[in-house]
């Protein structure tokens, strides 16, 4: 206790902010982002801390953490060698995949310190974190949609002038937040985690949620939206997931989930109301925020069709490449200019027109046998294990066809690390404390 303040607290205080700028690969205009800063500087917490530094060794100490980070080493060597082969030497998708690779040490404290903050209630310490990262993230995009002011600063600081002039068709409805990526991989990254936050939290919280859950669970998905129409995936999959998994061990019946809708129907509705009659629904970034959410169904009744501008770009950019192309691909991540080689971001075509279809099936083949191992470490731990690998999975498969995500987004490299380091020494410190020769040299403790 320091000034009657626990010092776990104070730690938090002082770690999670860097924790949450290295997620989000946060940088002040012309400063190196934290993404990279925090490679050098995170892992320095092992350094200080005799509990963290243990925790990170049990992690290396298992045979599964070295598994895990062989399925990205083996994706780095065989696109490695496509691009030599091919004569490019591609530095840019190396680089990316590198960017991965040298996080892991990060990743490997964040997940050590986390354990060591929460030793009595492991799965609470986990969520807290998770929760902070989310909810900080949605507080400040909620705040600069209401508020130009704090956006115009916030933006200041954080975004290149390029990075502006791109989103400044949006007129303050898109591009929010504090993170280093203003559309597709903010819109991934905090789809991917809004899923895993609100179905642990349901999991652990005796498969229930409370009312601030669900207030967390509507606002959160209106700060989603805002990064990217991509986002929906993880606010569709999620109550997806809950009554699968409530159905799966009979946690629920037809009737309660039916007046569980109809209460939330009420109770969004009465939201509604207020915030209409509070005049928050006249702001223009609100109206502009309105028009772009609901484009495609504005869109499906004027046309008959959802297919919106952006839907109908990506969708030109499958195409067949011709059979030398479609076979071992052109060894090019980017054009020479310094684009998306061919104009297309779209995932499968990228990896299609970088390596052919033969490094295609063999990248999509490894993240299969990746989502499975994932599955055999944090299996036994809680119910619904499943059900999450089995939505991270379709998850990544859908987001790959909008743009280049599996195992090349940064973003959500770094959360699968930390949430698998955490899960790998959650298994061998049971493990070691269920073998009495090695409980008295194996204490969790708090920081020193």
């Amino acid at each position: 206790m320091i000034f009657g303040i626990k010092k776990t607290f104070l730690y938090k205080v002082f770690l999670y902010p860097p924790f949450f700028l290295f997620f989000y690969s946060v940088g002040l205009v012309s400063f190196p982002s934290f993404s990279y800063l925090g490679i050098v500087l995170i892992p320095i917490i092992m350094f200080f801390s005799r509990s963290v530094s243990l925790n990170a060794k049990y992690i290396l100490q298992s045979s599964s953490f070295w598994i895990l980070i062989f399925f990205y080493f083996l994706f780095f060597i065989i696109t490695t060698v496509v691009s030599f082969l091919h004569g490019s030497g591609e530095a840019n998708i190396l680089k990316t995949i590198i960017h991965s690779l040298i996080s892991i040490p990060a990743c490997l404290a964040i997940a050590s310190t986390i354990f060591t903050f929460s030793s009595n209630d492991p799965f609470s310490g986990l969520l807290k974190f998770l929760g902070f990262l989310l909810k900080l993230q949605i507080f400040f995009i909620i705040i600069m949609l209401l508020n130009a002011s704090v956006r115009d600063l916030i933006f200041d600081l954080i975004r290149s002038e390029p990075q502006q002039t791109r989103m400044s068709v949006y007129q303050g409805s898109r591009g929010l937040g504090v993170s280093g990526s203003v559309a597709y991989g903010l819109a991934t990254f905090l789809s991917t985690l809004y899923f895993i936050y609100f179905l642990l939290k349901y999991i652990f919280n005796r498969n229930r949620f409370t009312l601030i859950d669900y207030v967390w669970i509507g606002v959160g998905a209106i700060a989603l939206l805002s990064a990217g129409r991509t986002a929906i995936l993880g606010v569709v999959l999620l109550p997806t997931a809950v009554i699968a998994y409530s159905i799966q061990f009979r946690l629920i019946t037809l009737s309660s989930i039916l007046i569980r809708l109809a209460f939330l129907s009420a109770f969004f509705t009465i939201i509604f109301v207020v915030l209409q009659n509070f005049g928050v629904l006249e702001v223009p970034a609100v109206q502009r925020y309105v028009f772009y959410v609901y484009q495609p169904i504005d869109l499906y009744f004027r046309t008959g069709s959802f297919e919106v501008s952006s839907v109908a770009a990506l969708n030109d950019m499958y195409y067949y490449p011709g059979d030398k192309t479609f076979l071992l691909g052109d060894g090019k991540y980017l054009s020479d200019s310094g684009g998306y080689y061919g104009g297309v971001d779209a995932g499968y075509m990228r990896y299609l027109l970088f390596g052919g279809v033969f490094y295609s099936l063999f990248v999509y083949i490894l993240f299969c046998f990746f989502c499975i191992y994932i599955f055999y470490i944090i299996r036994g731990k809680f119910k619904g294990a499943l059900w999450l690998v089995l939505c991270l999975f379709f998850m990544s498969i859908v987001f790959h066809y909008k743009g280049n995500f599996l195992f090349i987004s940064v973003y959500n490299s770094k959360l699968y690390f930390s949430i698998i380091f955490f899960f790998i020494l959650l298994n061998k410190r049971k493990n070691n404390a269920t073998n009495p020769l090695c409980q008295p040299s194996c204490p969790i403790g708090d920081f020193a």
